[in-house]
């Protein structure tokens, strides 16, 4: 099972098996000899078993969708590939049926908020395949 299984059962209320989820978890990001209640993505500090987000100690305001979509793309800051809308749905939404327009709604929604606190992630749009998540300072 890979970390995103393992975080999405967080997020549904499921007891995660935190060893196993911190041995499979994106390189760099978690360690195995940590538990992964908090990730840290550039200046953004996840707490997963809170499902909160803050810059420099002060909360963001995103729940919800808006967080669970927020942490997936941490997971994929400074990616060379591009995050697929496919992707985003499918661990964000499962296969429930989507307007076309809801993850861009969110994404404008996360791009306020992350406008908002100063902080160095951003997202670009690759139209009509998905998005690019980066840091100010990294090459996107």
């Amino acid at each position: 099972m890979n970390a995103l299984v393992h975080l999405d059962s967080i997020l549904k209320g499921d007891e995660p098996d935190l060893q196993e989820l911190a041995e499979s978890a994106h390189p760099g990001l978690l360690h195995a000899s940590t538990i992964p209640r908090r990730i840290v993505a550039g200046d953004l500090v996840f707490d997963v078993l809170c499902q909160d987000v803050s810059k420099n100690g002060k909360k963001l305001l995103v729940s919800g969708v808006s967080y669970k979509l927020l942490l997936f793309l941490a997971l994929h800051v400074n990616a060379k590939e591009t995050v697929k809308k496919e992707a985003i749905k499918n661990w964000v939404y499962g296969s429930r049926t989507l307007a076309s327009n809801v993850i861009a709604s969110y994404m404008n929604r996360i791009r306020m908020e992350l406008k908002n606190c100063e902080s160095g992630m951003k997202i670009s749009t690759v139209h009509g395949v998905g998005y690019r998540v980066f840091y100010n300072n990294a090459p996107h």
